[in-house]
């Protein structure tokens, strides 16, 4: 029977339970839009990862779990590749960037040698500090992107810590494996030409299921 006191602990654990049964599925329902890698699918994962963090927190709060750095080895290095990558998009010295990344510095300086003859180009080049990464935008992009997994894999981590927790995320895997090569069976002897949503790829892709390019799936 419920008491007074319990029931905090109760409604914690509950909130816990959610956040599982939402990380356990997020996979899969990312992955039948176009593989999750479209932008809004980005940003809907990553909404969805704050949610089951916000769920994950009372039962911490109660049962006074502490973090386990092992655990969160894979996120920690996660975030370490992240923290560098965001280091490539920005402007350093050309000491700095020619340790980091030669052939990158190389590829600002002698690649773009030819713009020093207009002296409008060369006052440019010489004010700008040169980054690592010839594409910022692509770069910044592939940093979030590491955010989130790393994100993911540390809530994984806390989350589905015991044996039956892994057991229920080796189901999850299976039958989301399952559910999509059934999407893709029935696509491809349907309507090989576009997925299973009715979209035909513009570059003349081979559609499997949800994927439009079946390399993908």
């Amino acid at each position: 029977m419920l008491t007074k006191k319990s029931y905090p602990h109760y409604a914690a654990r509950t909130a816990e339970w959610i956040a599982i049964a939402i990380l356990l599925t997020l996979p899969a329902v990312a992955a039948a839009d176009f593989g999750a890698v479209l932008p809004w699918t980005f940003w809907a994962v990553s909404v969805t990862l704050v949610v089951i963090l916000t769920l994950t927190i009372p039962i911490h709060f109660f049962e006074r779990k502490h973090c386990n750095l092992r655990n969160q080895s894979v996120a920690l290095l996660l975030l370490s590749i992240a923290v560098y990558g965001f280091v490539q998009t920005l402007p350093l010295p050309g000491v700095i960037s020619t340790w980091l990344a030669s052939g990158s510095h190389q590829a600002y300086t002698t690649w773009l040698m030819p713009l020093s003859m207009t002296p409008e180009d060369a006052k440019l080049a010489q004010a700008a500090w040169p980054r690592i990464t010839v594409d910022a935008s692509l770069s910044r992009t592939a940093v979030w992107t590491t955010i989130v997994i790393a994100v993911f894999s540390s809530l994984s981590s806390l989350l589905l810590a015991d044996r039956n927790r892994i057991q229920l995320l080796l189901i999850a895997i299976a039958i989301s494996g399952a559910a999509h090569s059934s999407l893709g069976i029935y696509q491809v002897l349907s309507a090989p030409s576009e997925t299973v949503w009715g979209i035909r790829s513009s570059d003349g892709g081979a559609p499997f299921g949800a994927y439009i390019n079946r390399s993908n799936a």
